[in-house]
């Protein structure tokens, strides 16, 4: 049994955790600063994170944005030692059935096995790839765009790219923690 627990409710340590786990999981071209999700988190309304915890512990987190058509799923990853034990699989359908909106994601080109391999458990889950023409803005002045596709459960509308840009992208700058 998976349980999610808001960010805003969890103790420094984890929080700490999690931020291992996100930075072991992403190359920094994929992610923004630490700081800037607990900016996020303490000051975005529309922004997310859920830990899951199982019986043993902490074992993964998922950010995200809620928008008006739409839920973005942005970062999501379990913890070194609780991979291939199908927690993965279990977060992401508890936040899929969570909500009725549509959920996006991006993810990385199928250009390396570790690339397809992601993409064909999100196909597993019932997401479908919907853009193939997606950058993924820099989220550090002076980065560069990430080719990426875009990939969603129930339909996808074009300009939910361009939205995704304006209130996550846009939220690179640095932003005050408390």
């Amino acid at each position: 049994m998976i349980r999610l627990i808001d960010g805003l409710q969890l103790p420094e340590k984890d929080l700490d955790t999690i931020r291992d786990i996100y930075t072991g999981a992403f190359p920094p071209e994929e992610r923004r600063d630490w700081k800037q999700v607990q900016g996020l988190l303490a000051g975005e309304g529309s922004f997310w994170l859920k830990a899951a915890y199982a019986e043993d512990g902490l074992v993964g987190f998922i950010t995200g944005w809620d928008f008006t058509d739409f839920i973005y799923m942005e970062h999501f990853a379990t913890a070194p030692s609780a991979r291939n034990k199908g927690y993965g699989a279990v977060i992401f359908r508890e936040i899929l059935s969570s909500c009725e909106r549509p959920h996006v994601i991006e993810v990385e080109r199928p250009d390396n096995e570790m690339a397809m391999r992601r993409i064909g458990f999100y196909e597993r889950l019932g997401l479908k790839i919907s853009d193939r023409d997606y950058l993924q803005p820099p989220y550090a002045e002076g980065g560069s765009p990430v080719p990426m596709f875009i990939m969603t459960d129930k339909g996808y509308e074009k300009r939910w790219a361009e939205e995704i840009r304006r209130k996550v992208y846009s939220a690179t700058s640095p932003v005050k923690t408390h």
